[in-house]
């Protein structure tokens, strides 16, 4: 994968504009004009089920047949059926995830990327951009014995990468049972992809490439990928400049009309809960003393979302309590791609975070560093996909998405960062204000006083006064009797 290769596509405009009633219309306009023996075969890859029906049934409401592979056990075996019958359905209807795992054999099954040579996909909201794994050695005395492909490896620039002549012996290990751990597979497949591993011997194996829905690009008759802020992606940006694929953006007819590719400017006011970045501990503070002055900032009805219930915080169990039975909230999921069901309101709360621990976004930048990648562009990417892209998927399901909208409209977001952020991208007249909550104060380092502790009842045992004490440690003679038995 080092020469750049066909042209993919992307539709980069906000939430509402209607990037897939476009699609639907053209699909339907090119199913009914077509006159050629051959006709033009469509692949749409969604988020979730739930928006797989309603694309079918939007379909089906414009007179076009589509399949849904609406299963989960067997998903891809469905697919590959489905693909194959000799365009019984020119319509084909997926997840994001069952694609993956189509693209994810088909990269050692070259009848499954055949299959896919007649078909024009279009992917609907962002998807994962690296894929790969990041395992943790818990018997370091048995690190050869459970990691034996290592042999297959040589070292390049601080990373390990596979032999060309062992590359048979790994393919032949991946489809081994003894290889049946999910993350070992996906750390596999990235090697087998050219991936390096970083390898610190006895501690971690650390291994990402493209997500395996890149791989299609080159496989189908073309690729178009259709989302908010798509043009700066993650998944584009690694499309670019490591699978080396062209991105282009796409012709005027899959293009929503120009007045609806922007938030029109409405009274918005996005309220960040943090100054600095948000974690989870913030978030734990937040829940325990602050969310019903958050409330108070809200003026009416509001749907809102959080992180799942953790050992150091019920934040589902809270949030629910708070924000729900003693407010007028209404819980909907953070993966809300297509739940347009919440136009009626005006004002949203999302009170969670994904980031990455200090241990794996170390392993993030020292790999980014050895692969000779942009760190800081990287890691920009990174968050804006993980958390600033996913808050105003959320809030989008209000009115926001009404073009007609004059309504003032209050957005409650985790951090300053993710509310500039999405003031820059999406609402660049809005009001910016900053509640300053969850800081966690720092425990106080006490491990000086405990040795200063232990060594003055040490002198005391030893019968010195504290006199003389003070004067063998050169320290105030209070400061020894505060630490006297």
């Amino acid at each position: 994968m080092n020469q750049t290769r066909k042209v993919a596509a992307y539709v980069d405009a906000i939430c509402g504009s209607g990037k897939s009633t476009m699609l639907q219309h053209y699909i339907k306009s090119s199913l009914l004009t077509n006159s050629e023996a051959t006709p033009p075969r469509y692949l749409l890859v969604m988020p979730t089920h739930d928006l797989c029906r309603q694309v079918k049934e939007e379909l089906e409401r414009k007179r076009v047949k589509s399949f849904h592979v609406d299963t989960e056990k067997g998903a891809v075996n469905q697919l590959v059926s489905t693909l194959e019958n000799d365009f019984e359905h020119s319509v084909i209807i997926c997840t994001h995830q069952c694609f993956i795992r189509y693209c994810y054999r088909a990269e050692f099954e070259p009848e499954l990327q055949t299959i896919l040579r007649s078909f024009n996909i279009f992917v609907d909201e962002i998807p994962d951009a690296m894929f790969g794994a990041y395992i943790k050695v818990v018997h370091s005395d048995r690190t050869e014995k459970n990691f034996p492909f290592l042999d297959f490896m040589e070292e390049r620039d601080g990373l390990l990468f596979l032999r060309e002549d062992c590359r048979d012996d790994l393919y032949k290990y991946w489809r081994e049972t003894q290889a049946s751990g999910t993350d070992l597979k996906r750390l596999l497949w990235a090697i087998m992809q050219g991936a390096g591993l970083l390898f610190e011997e006895n501690k971690h194996l650390f291994a990402f490439t493209t997500s395996p829905i890149v791989r299609s690009m080159e496989w189908a008759e073309s690729f178009t990928l259709l989302g908010a802020g798509s043009s700066r992606s993650l998944f584009v940006w690694a499309a670019q400049n490591l699978a080396k694929y062209a991105v282009e953006e796409a012709r005027e007819h899959l293009q929503p009309p120009p007045e609806r590719r922007k938030h029109k400017r409405a009274s918005i006011t996005l309220l960040a809960v943090c100054e600095t970045k948000c974690t989870l501990s913030a978030l734990q503070k937040i829940f325990q003393e602050h969310l019903k002055q958050i409330i108070h900032r809200i003026p009416g009805e509001f749907i809102f979302a959080t992180n799942r219930d953790k050992f150091m915080c019920q934040f589902t169990t809270i949030g629910d309590d708070i924000l729900s039975k003693s407010a007028c909230g209404e819980r909907v999921s953070m993966a809300s791609y297509g739940l347009n069901y919440y136009q009626h309101m005006h004002n949203a709360v999302f009170l969670g975070c994904s980031n990455l621990d200090h241990d794996f976004q170390g392993k993030w930048r020292q790999y980014a560093e050895l692969n000779g990648w942009d760190i800081e562009e990287f890691e920009k990417k990174q968050r804006a996909a993980m958390n600033y892209e996913r808050c105003y998927q959320f809030i989008s399901r209000t009115s926001v998405r009404n073009a007609d909208t004059n309504h003032p409209l209050v957005f409650v977001v985790p951090d300053l960062a993710t509310a500039e952020y999405i003031k820059e991208h999406y609402f660049p007249g809005a009001n910016v204000e900053c509640l300053n909550f969850g800081k966690v104060r720092k425990k106080r380092d006490t491990t000086k006083g405990d040795i200063t502790r232990a060594e003055v009842q040490k002198h005391e045992a030893n019968g010195l006064k504290p006199k003389d004490i003070a004067e063998l440690m050169d320290m105030n003679i209070k400061t020894i009797r505060r630490n006297w038995n």
